[in-house]
């Protein structure tokens, strides 16, 4: 997986939580990889989203308008 993107699929509904994993992952020196985040501000996008690309890895904000906690899993 040496220097593969990694694409991040970030499903939050709050964009400054986006902006400050951008950052985090730009400015940490344990990540070498390169990635690309998209971004889906409700559960409802982040699902159409999936039927339509694939990602490498989903972080799923768990506190949404659309649901909350295991259900939107």
């Amino acid at each position: 997986m040496d220097n593969e993107l990694i694409r991040v699929l970030y499903v939050e509904d709050d964009p400054l939580d986006v902006v400050v994993l951008d950052e985090n992952l730009q400015n940490s020196s344990d990540f070498e990889h390169k990635y690309c985040i998209t971004h889906a501000k409700d559960l409802f996008t982040g699902l159409a989203l999936l039927q339509e690309e694939a990602f490498d890895v989903v972080l799923l904000d768990m506190n949404l308008p659309e649901g909350a906690g295991e259900k939107n899993i």
